[in-house]
């Protein structure tokens, strides 16, 4: 079923399934806020409960990530005016991320800018395309924390211990549902250089890149 944002899906789904907000919550181990939050479009469910939630509102958890890329980027829509003036033309940034869906929200996030965007599925695969590029290739890295192989932590890490001086600092800015001030700090002691909550708030982000990617 087509709907307009995800939080009117989950809410029309809910119904469908005689369920109160009460016990949504409940069945996830959320609070009542929390949904209340989703079907009011104030905030989005962490990602990692999307199986555990479509398997509950007996729906393709597939669709809820489509309807959670398209309220994305209807909010990136509304958004615009407020960051239209921010330009990354000819700068190239890679998005490490284990998640197709993250992938192509930040693909469209930042296809706004003119920014050249390149993905890495893991951390380990980020290392090496950083190991193998061209000094300069990269101007900048938005980093997940929670992905197989290799995680962002380690990933970071490893990128600050590369001999070459100039991809050693490239700006690392960590993207994770992980928000506590333990997370945070883990953040800047693996050598990140800045700190982002998902789900983007898309302006915020924007600002947070410029901070890094001075005018030619």
């Amino acid at each position: 079923m087509k709907q307009s944002t995800l939080g009117t899906c989950i809410r029309a789904l809910r119904m469908q399934n005689n369920m109160t907000q009460a016990r949504l919550a409940e069945l996830l181990g959320v609070s009542d806020r929390d949904v209340s939050g989703w079907e009011n479009g104030l905030s989005y469910p962490d990602i990692a409960l999307f199986p555990k939630l479509a398997g509950i509102l007996k729906t393709d958890r597939d669709g809820l990530l489509r309807e959670y890329m398209q309220s994305v980027l209807a909010r990136n829509a509304q958004e615009k005016m407020r960051t239209e003036n921010y330009s990354f033309a000819g700068r190239r940034i890679l998005v490490a991320d284990d998640m197709e869906i993250n992938r192509r929200i930040a693909a469209e996030i930042l296809k706004q800018t003119g920014a050249v965007t390149e993905f890495a599925e893991n951390g380990q695969i980020c290392l090496e395309k950083i190991k193998n590029a061209p000094p300069g290739r990269y101007d900048l890295i938005l980093m997940d924390i929670t992905m197989p192989v290799m995680d962002g932590l380690e990933a970071a890490r490893k990128i600050r211990q590369l001999q070459d001086p100039e991809k050693a600092a490239i700006p690392i800015i960590a993207m994770t549902t992980n928000n506590s001030a333990e997370d945070r700090d883990a953040t800047y002691a693996a050598g990140m250089n800045a700190f982002e909550e998902k789900p983007v708030m898309i302006d915020q982000l924007y600002e947070t890149i410029a901070g890094f990617l001075h005018p030619f």
